[in-house]
């Protein structure tokens, strides 16, 4: 296709033509990668901090890892799917994030602790 091109468009448009597409990737590129364009948001944040794509897809891990050893690896692998252990592999560690939080407060003495 571009061979075609070449063929059919000679001399000072070809080059114009060939210029603007350039510069637009050249822009759109460059936006890219002065913005941010490549950082991706974390799914989750709990009281400020944030939880990652990555720590959660270590959690479904352990989750599948901890479910094969209490079922000795008699479970069926499709129970074991992505999906099914995304939300309590996430509450799992929203929990976690929470009492972190919150032994850190009771360190700090800002908390009013039960007795």
């Amino acid at each position: 296709m571009i061979g075609a091109m070449r063929e059919k468009m000679q001399g000072v448009f070809a080059t114009v033509i060939i210029v603007f597409i350039c510069v637009i990737f050249a822009l759109f590129g460059a936006d890219a990668f002065f913005s941010g364009g490549g950082q991706v948001k974390a799914p989750v944040t709990v009281d400020g901090v944030e939880i990652s794509e990555q720590q959660i897809n270590q959690a479904i891990t352990a989750a599948r890892a901890r479910y094969g050893e209490m079922f000795q690896g008699k479970i069926d692998p499709s129970f074991l799917t992505d999906q099914m252990l995304r939300e309590p592999a996430l509450e799992s560690l929203m929990w976690s994030d929470s009492l972190n939080q919150a032994s850190q407060r009771d360190e700090n003495g800002s908390s009013a602790g039960c007795y």
